[in-house]
């Protein structure tokens, strides 16, 4: 995680993250929610191609972030992604990480699409604690 632990890198993504979901429900116009279809119709073609989800996976988070109407909140969402790029992409190589992945996106849009913060909020914080905890998982069986 560079110079950061995970749980600092992670208990800063959640509040970042949780705001940026919650302004963005409330934000998201059609063309939002319309782009971030594509990238999740473009996501269930990628379970086996890791490298290509993980670029989706960023475009799908910072187009979220566009939507909080926010630049600070954006700089601060791309730049804490990018603490945990390298050992993400160790993670998506583990059989069934990116379709899971999938379907915590498809419930962040679900929340986002019916304009509602508490539901888009509890969906990426859901998929926070997965990635979260997958990446601990990770992290402590590349150590041993």
């Amino acid at each position: 995680m560079n110079r950061f632990d995970v749980d600092s890198v992670f208990e800063s993504r959640i509040v970042v993250e949780a705001a940026i979901a919650r302004r963005a429900a409330i934000n998201i116009d059609d063309k939002g929610i319309e782009g971030l279809e594509q990238l999740l119709d473009a996501q269930s073609r990628l379970f086996d191609a890791p490298v290509h989800f993980q670029l989706s996976d960023q475009n799908f988070h910072k187009l979220i972030s566009e939507y909080a109407n926010n630049e600070i909140l954006l700089r601060y969402a791309e730049e804490l992604y990018a603490f945990g790029l390298h050992i993400r992409r160790q993670v998506m190589r583990e059989p069934g990480a990116i379709e899971r992945s999938y379907h915590e996106h498809r419930h962040i849009v679900d929340g986002l699409k019916r304009g509602d913060p508490d539901a888009a909020e509890r969906a990426m914080l859901a998929h926070l604690d997965s990635v979260y905890r997958t990446t601990k998982t990770k992290l402590t069986t590349s150590q041993t």
